[in-house]
């Protein structure tokens, strides 16, 4: 229940409920106090609220297994999984769902809240307590939710009414455009180029490497080294790095999987590396995407 995002994401698995209600939702992470507005139909939720006085709605389709974060000020949509991990860490329920995959869930009874009767669960891990929570299955939703290791932080509905549904509350707007979760525009990926031209490059290095295009650079020292890349153009640029010695690249365990050596830089990114690069080696750069700006350069 850390926060990742000043976002709350609320999932629900897909129950067919009895309940068409709206609500305030109360959640508290730490002592700080977040409010949202609750509006849930037969299968669907929507969540609205106010953040650094912007607006923000989450719209959750459990049937689809999709939470879409709108921000209409931006006209921007981001979409994400149900258990995925900002749903598991921002999300009070989610994160008591995915607890009692990996632990155990104990019903203490039954209890009535705001004159709806709930269950009272709790989930274990071991021995240790993680949550407990107050479950209406007439709104298939929990009307509380207590976190028993991190202090000051609950989740709680109050204000709960009947609701006739707008189906419109639960779509995203065609005009939005999909982002990323670090805002920017989704562009799909081209594929790898079919023709490469490799040439060589001396130390320190600074030029513009476009797609389909490699160069290799000789090291002469064993010490610290930056690589700096910087895309100056409209589109994403996406570049992978390699170290070789005699002309072989050097074993995995030594320079990490290329997954990790691989970076996609949108208009304006810069990325900056510092690493310890012995003299035999050679640094070989490969822009599959965009043109981008490098400089290698001793520390």
């Amino acid at each position: 229940m850390k926060k990742i995002l000043s976002i709350v994401l609320l999932c629900c698995p897909l129950i067919f409920a009895f309940g068409q209600f709206s609500a305030t939702m109360m959640n508290t992470v730490q002592g700080k106090e977040r409010i949202y507005k609750v509006y849930s139909d037969l299968e669907n939720y929507r969540y609205e609220f106010e953040e650094s006085g912007s607006e923000g709605i989450v719209i959750v389709r459990p049937a689809e297994k999709k939470t879409f974060v709108l921000m209409p000020e931006k006209k921007s949509v981001y979409s994400t999984t149900c258990d995925g991990s900002m749903s598991r860490t921002n999300d009070p329920w989610q994160a008591y769902q995915w607890y009692k995959n990996f632990g155990r869930e104990v019903d203490l009874g039954n209890t009535t809240i705001q004159g709806y009767p709930c269950k009272k669960l709790a989930v274990y891990q071991n021995e240790t307590k993680v949550f407990s929570a107050n479950y209406s299955e007439k709104l298939n939703f929990p009307l509380s939710i207590k976190s028993e290791l991190e202090e000051s932080t609950y989740m709680s509905l109050t204000g709960i009414k009947k609701w006739n549904p707008d189906p419109e509350m639960f779509k995203v707007p065609e005009n939005y455009t999909e982002v990323d979760r670090r805002g920017n525009p989704v562009i799909p990926e081209p594929p790898a180029p079919e023709i490469w031209t490799e040439t060589k490059g001396s130390l320190p290095f600074k030029g513009t490497i476009k797609r389909g295009e490699k160069v290799r650079i000789p090291l002469d020292e064993s010490c610290y080294y930056k690589l700096k890349a910087v895309n100056k153009g409209n589109s994403p640029g996406k570049f992978i790095y390699h170290a070789f010695v005699d002309g072989e690249k050097i074993p995995v365990e030594q320079q990490g999987m290329e997954k990790y050596r691989t970076f996609r830089l949108f208009p304006g990114q810069p990325k900056t590396l510092t690493q310890d690069w012995k003299s035999d080696y050679e640094v070989l750069i490969e822009v599959y995407e965009g043109a981008l700006e490098f400089e290698v350069f001793k520390e």
